[in-house]
């Protein structure tokens, strides 16, 4: 727990813009509300904003200070979808194929971190780890001094994460 607690103490000495891209996952959104409270990052939930808000109320959950965005209907659509073809042109995808992908939550979230919209990105609850990390190496990319892709994830068998302290 003391490792954790260190974590969580550096991030809220210099909390961060975290997209999380599985916002209708009542796990994502307790984890969201949490992060708020302690003030360890600045929030952006994706997902349908009504589903969100109706999962919120169901699980008690307090969505104050997150900011809900449905890629779907997102006034940045256009731009993130230009950014997404642009970096995956090359590779053959048409315009059409990124303005209907980047409403994805996984793959807006990463147009986000890559156009410096937000400093990170969480996921891997409901998708599977290769299709975020496929993503984020499309995406975003990985740093030129960089020669090997990782994840990693934590588990906490002692007590629940809203419990900690």
């Amino acid at each position: 727990m003391k490792a954790l607690n260190n974590i969580f103490k550096r991030a809220a000495d210099a909390p961060k813009r975290v997209v999380l891209a599985e916002g209708e996952d009542p796990r994502i959104l307790e984890a969201a509300t949490v992060a708020t409270e302690r003030g360890i990052a600045q929030i952006t939930v994706l997902g349908d904003d009504a589903k969100i808000r109706a999962l919120a109320a169901e699980n008690n959950l307090n969505l104050d200070g997150i900011t809900l965005l449905d890629p779907a209907s997102s006034p940045e659509l256009a731009r993130y979808a230009d950014a997404l073809y642009q970096k995956r042109k090359a590779k053959g995808m048409t315009e059409a194929q990124a303005a209907e992908q980047v409403k994805n939550p996984l793959i807006y979230a990463q147009v986000m971190v890559q156009l410096d919209d937000a400093d990170g990105s969480v996921a891997g609850a409901v998708y599977t780890t290769g299709d975020v990390v496929r993503s984020a190496i499309q995406i975003i990319g990985m740093a030129p001094s960089a020669s090997m892709i990782s994840s990693f994830f934590l588990m906490m068998l002692c007590e629940p994460f809203h419990e900690l302290k």
